[in-house]
């Protein structure tokens, strides 16, 4: 697909501004229904960028942020990033991850709430970083804190990053490897802004509703799309599934965001409340982060009576693409990219439509490169072109129909296994609610297939049982030798499963 288009708007705070012809209109709600205005987020962005200018901080410092989920984390990450490049790490960090992500990313400050007994503090202290509080004003509005080390200091003139600046930096890590740090340029995250909301068209009346966490790319690239369509991004404080339904009724979202494993418990509470879920107000609902199984996707769509759109993409990509909107039709497994996109073979050959190959993006979207790691960098692209890890096939409609992750692919004996296609058929099991199959190590095979699966509430069903279905299913040798059976599936913090980790999480890896 050609990225030709108008140029947008390139930095964040231009995004902001351009959200002045709606200034009265709210911006950042949390879940009580407290707000922030577009004019007054325009207003709080000036006065922060201005008093950090003032303390001596410039374009391209790194703040780190250590901060709860909520309105008051959304409107720091923007403010931050409107002057600066924001960092955002995961609260419940230990020290010694707070001091090897703090060193690594090379932060110049570190930015936590008032009050805050963060191990991130001390650890910020001892690399001689200044620390910044926040203490949240009242007035019954969401979002807005003072900096309690300007109280009594004048503001300069806020100097505004740039489109080439960066406005965060990312990380990520393998299961035995450092983090690896993805920095974004403002240009990089307005052009993924661009695509996106130039195929869905939401506009300055919708309300979304954002379950994914802040210190994870997911939180931070939804609530930029939402600012940019002047929509109303609400801010709930962490994932809480006792508490979705409520605010599903006080917020009235007319979408709500979330990850595949959010999805199967608010399903799983749904059933019980169904006056609730008739009066929804949702047009949509959106998955990302990982792959959304085919059965608990058409149960979300039958029990709130919208379509499931799913989202494709990565942190130093932003999004690939999406499934469609009616009336184009639907197909599992599918996107329609709104980016330049392409399949290659292991010799990094174009393979043809109905290939399977590993999926490759470029554009002005795509990152520069992972930060002081030119190794990995050689490996990632090729002419031009990132490698997104993923494997999949064009058809000739042009939907690029996604297979499962490169490095996930089990070898078992030879055999090569997409883990993905055995989690597709146990879910399609009346009793089966959760699905992951993943490698465990073997002396002769290298690798075999194991699964672990959570049933659903009042079923019942046995290990033989499940393989017995399987063998119906699936070609014999793709049959796991051992499901087990568990009252919950190990997962990370964003709710994403790290099939590779899951061994070692059960106990596993060394049998």
């Amino acid at each position: 697909m050609s990225n030709d288009s108008p140029q947008p708007p390139l930095s964040i705070y231009e995004i902001i501004r351009s959200g002045g012809i709606y200034p009265s209109n709210s911006a950042i709600e949390d879940v009580r229904g407290q707000k922030m205005t577009y004019g007054q987020l325009h207003d709080h962005i000036r006065n922060v960028v201005g008093g950090l200018n003032s303390l001596g901080f410039r374009r391209n410092d790194r703040i780190a942020i250590v901060m709860p989920d909520g309105p008051e984390i959304a409107v720091t990450l923007v403010s931050v990033a409107c002057g600066f490049t924001a960092v955002p790490l995961y609260p419940a960090y230990t020290t010694p991850e707070y001091e090897l992500y703090l060193s690594k990313i090379k932060a110049k400050a570190l930015l936590v709430e008032e009050g805050s007994r963060s191990p991130s503090r001390e650890v910020a202290k001892s690399l001689g970083l200044d620390v910044f509080e926040f203490a949240p004003r009242d007035g019954g509005d969401a979002g807005p804190f003072a900096l309690t080390a300007l109280d009594s200091r004048g503001k300069e003139e806020p100097d505004f990053a740039k489109p080439d600046d960066i406005a965060f930096v990312m990380s990520t890590s393998g299961t035995t490897a450092l983090p690896k740090l993805i920095p974004l340029t403002h240009a990089n995250l307005c052009w993924g802004i661009h695509f996106i909301n130039k195929h869905y068209g939401d506009t300055n009346t919708d309300r979304h509703l954002i379950l994914f966490p802040f210190f994870h790319a997911g939180g931070v690239f939804r609530l930029l799309f939402i600012l940019d369509s002047k929509g109303t991004a609400i801010c709930a404080p962490g994932f809480r599934p006792s508490e979705f339904l409520e605010w599903l009724d006080k917020t009235r979202p007319t979408t709500y965001i979330g990850t595949p494993t959010m999805h199967q418990s608010i399903l799983a509470m749904a059933k019980d409340h169904r006056e609730v879920v008739s009066r929804s107000s949702l047009k949509r609902i959106i998955t990302g982060a990982a792959a959304m199984p085919l059965k608990p996707m058409r149960e979300l769509e039958e029990t709130f009576g919208v379509p499931v759109v799913e989202m494709y993409g990565s942190t130093e990509v932003y999004m690939v693409g999406s499934s469609p909107l009616p009336p184009l039709k639907h197909k599992p497994s599918a996107i329609i990219p709104s980016v330049d996109v392409a399949l290659i073979d292991e010799r990094g050959n174009n393979v043809p439509t109905g290939r399977l190959g590993e999926i490759t993006v470029r554009g002005p979207n795509v990152f520069k490169g992972y930060e002081d790691d030119p190794e990995t960098n050689a490996l990632v692209f090729l002419n031009g072109w990132f490698k997104m890890g993923d494997l999949g096939y064009m058809d000739e409609d042009g939907y690029l129909h996604l297979t499962g992750r490169v490095k996930e692919v089990i070898n078992k004996g030879g055999e090569k296994i997409a883990p993905q296609e055995i989690d597709e058929a146990l879910l399609e099991h009346p009793a089966v609610g959760e699905a992951v199959t993943f490698p465990v190590p073997h002396p002769t095979l290298g690798e075999d297939v194991n699964v672990a699966v959570v049933l659903n509430r009042g079923q019942s069903a046995s290990e033989d049982e499940l393989r017995t279905y399987l063998f119906d299913h699936l070609a014999h040798f793709k049959v796991p030798t051992r499901i087990l059976i568990l009252p919950e599936i190990p997962k990370g913090p964003t709710g994403k499963v790290k099939r590779f980790e899951m061994a070692k999480a059960l106990g596993l890896s060394q049998k």
